[in-house]
């Protein structure tokens, strides 16, 4: 079995299962399936507004879709729910935002 085929089969059993469509949008980010996997993310956030993991998925999906403004409003979501054990990310991520505010692109 495939891992996409066990998320699936873990969706099956409990559609509100936010870690299960996290991992669904991973695996498909990582196939270049790009919209399917913001929609995977969005629906783990349905299931659990606070997952930290999902809105920074989310917000490298929407910047790689061209949404600055959605990833930068992900990312901010993400500082706002990380745990503290992530502090390099968060400050990795405030970065980010900085860099947008001020006009710079990100490479």
């Amino acid at each position: 079995m495939h891992a996409l085929e066990y998320v699936d089969e873990a969706i099956a059993r409990d559609p509100g299962f936010a870690e299960a469509w996290n991992e669904k949008g991973n695996i498909l980010s990582l196939a270049g399936a790009t919209r399917e996997a913001r929609s995977c993310y969005l629906r783990a956030l349905e299931a659990d507004e606070g997952m930290a993991e999902a809105w920074f998925n989310l917000a490298a999906v929407e910047e790689e879709l061209g949404n600055r403004e959605a990833a930068a409003r992900a990312l901010r979501r993400f500082v706002e729910n990380a745990p503290e054990r992530w502090g390099a990310r968060v400050e990795e991520a405030i970065g980010v935002l900085e860099e947008w505010e001020r006009g710079e692109a990100r490479v």
